[in-house]
């Protein structure tokens, strides 16, 4: 295996432990804030007794991740606002993230600097799209329907499926290119 093989296989081994990891952290943030929206006193309530509130209105669902994951006990301490803004940043992040994973599999599988741009560019995009909904939602009182939008937009762009996008998209275009006249 040469060296641009393992960078390709390391980073595709980086982005499905870094897309678990941010999975598991965005299911807690939310899990939180759903839950404690519908617990009178919570956020009034030390650690331990929001643990044990947490418990009370736990759904037995074991074929259920949302309702069963593996909670990370220590963002049970933090307060509503500490759990939106981290959701935030948790967020933005995960967009960072996957578009330098994104754009280095871009770069090391193609070999074309353009198509780099081109990555960047498609980010860029999306992103402000799914701003552009959200804001949209906001302005327009109808945040619960655009939200819905706007999610999705940003969860497809903490992932591999701009990849998923750009190379089938790159390589069609390449195989439609008439070859170079000698």
């Amino acid at each position: 295996m040469n060296q641009r093989h393992f960078k390709i296989a390391a980073l595709i081994i980086a982005a499905i432990v870094f897309g678990f990891l941010l999975e598991m952290v965005k299911v807690n943030v939310n899990y939180l804030l759903e839950t404690s929206a519908k617990i009178s006193g919570y956020y009034a309530s030390n650690t331990n007794e929001r643990k044990a509130l947490l418990e009370q209105v736990k759904i037995n669902a074991p074929y259920d991740y949302y309702h069963n994951h593996q909670r990370i006990d220590t963002l049970i301490a933090l307060s509503q606002g500490q759990l939106e803004k981290l959701k935030w940043i948790v967020t933005l992040l995960g967009i960072a993230v996957f578009l330098g994973i994104n754009a280095f599999l871009v770069k090391y599988i193609t070999q074309q600097q353009k198509l780099v741009k081109w990555t960047v560019w498609l980010y860029a995009i999306f992103f402000s799209i799914s701003l552009l909904f959200f804001v949209f939602g906001k302005v327009t009182h109808t945040h619960e329907y655009a939200y819905g939008i706007s999610r999705k937009i940003a969860g497809a762009l903490q992932s591999m499926v701009p990849l998923m996008l750009l190379l089938p998209g790159w390589w069609l275009w390449k195989s439609t290119q008439a070859p170079a006249k000698i």
